[in-house]
C-alpha cells in the first residue's frame, strides 16, 4: 500500500524543524528552481534565507513522494491571488505551506482547497491587532479573558483565520473580521460569505510544537489525518497530538 496516497476526506499534515536541516541547506538549494533561488537571494540575513531554502526544498521533497516526480522537476503555477498550485496535470493534489521562525508546516489533500497556518506564540502580542482584525463577537469574548488566557486565544483565532483565508485563496483580500471563530474549539465548521458567494470549511487545530499554534482548513469533511515530519533523514510518521 502506498503511504503517500491521499484518500477522499483525508488530510496529510507535515512539519519540519528548520534547524534540523541547516547542515543540508547547500544541498537542498540545488533542488530549487531558478526563480526560487532568486527569491532566496533577496533575503538580507542568512537566517531568513536558509529558512526559505529549507521550507521550499522540503515542500518539493514532500510533493515528490506523492507525485513520483523528481523534486527538482516539479512545476508550480500561481493562482489569481498568488496561491501556488502544481501544474495542471497534477492539479488533483492540493497543498498549502506556512512557516514561522524555526517551524514550517504543510497540508496536503486531494481535489479540494486547503489552507494551513502556524504562528510562534509570543507573550508580547498587540491587543490593538485583535481589536482591529477580529470580528465584533470575537473581540467581545477576547476582551473578557484574563491576560494569560488572552495569549492563547489570540493565536488560536489568528491561526484559524489565516488557515481559512489561505484555503479560500484570497489572502488579505478577505477581511479577517468578515467571519467569526470559536476561541476554544479544536474542530469547527465555519461558514462565510465573500463577494456574494457562500463557503463552508472544516477548521481543525493540531500541535506542531508546544511553542506554536497551528491549524488547517479545507472545503470538505475530514475523517482521517496522517501526521508526518521531515527529519534530517527524510520522512518519519509521527503520532497525532492535538493542542
Amino acid at each position: 500500500m502506498n503511504e503517500f496516497f491521499i484518500k477522499k476526506h483525508s488530510v496529510h499534515l507535515w512539519r519540519v524543524f528548520v534547524p534540523d536541516l541547516l547542515p543540508q541547506v547547500e544541498n537542498l538549494s540545488f533542488i530549487l528552481s531558478r526563480d526560487e533561488i532568486q527569491r532566496a537571494a533577496r533575503f538580507h540575513f542568512d537566517e531568513h534565507r536558509n529558512r526559505f531554502i529549507i521550507a521550499r526544498a522540503v515542500l518539493r521533497l514532500i510533493l515528490s513522494l506523492y507525485t513520483r516526480i523528481e523534486a527538482k522537476n516539479l512545476i508550480f503555477i500561481n493562482g489569481q491571488r498568488g496561491k501556488p498550485f502544481l501544474s495542471h496535470h497534477l492539479s488533483h493534489l492540493q497543498f498549502n505551506v506556512s512557516h514561522s521562525h524555526d517551524m514550517a508546516v504543510y497540508a496536503l489533500t486531494s481535489d479540494t482547497e486547503i489552507g494551513i497556518d502556524i504562528e510562534k506564540i509570543e507573550p508580547d502580542f498587540s491587543e490593538d491587532v485583535a481589536e482591529r482584525f477580529f470580528s465584533s463577537s470575537e473581540y467581545a469574548e477576547f476582551s473578557k479573558l484574563p491576560q494569560d488566557k488572552k495569549i492563547v486565544a489570540f493565536y488560536h483565532l489568528w491561526a484559524g483565520k489565516e488557515a481559512i483565508i489561505k484555503a479560500l485563496g484570497e489572502g488579505l483580500y478577505v477581511p479577517l473580521d468578515e467571519f467569526s471563530l470559536d476561541a476554544q474549539k479544536k474542530i469547527q465548521r465555519i461558514n462565510l460569505t465573500h463577494q456574494q458567494h457562500e463557503y463552508h470549511y472544516h477548521l481543525e487545530y493540531f500541535s506542531a510544537h508546544k511553542q506554536y499554534q497551528s491549524a488547517f482548513a479545507t472545503a470538505q469533511h475530514v475523517n482521517h489525518l496522517d501526521h508526518w515530519q521531515w527529519s534530517a533523514n527524510g520522512p518519519v510518521r509521527i503520532q497525532a497530538c492535538l493542542n
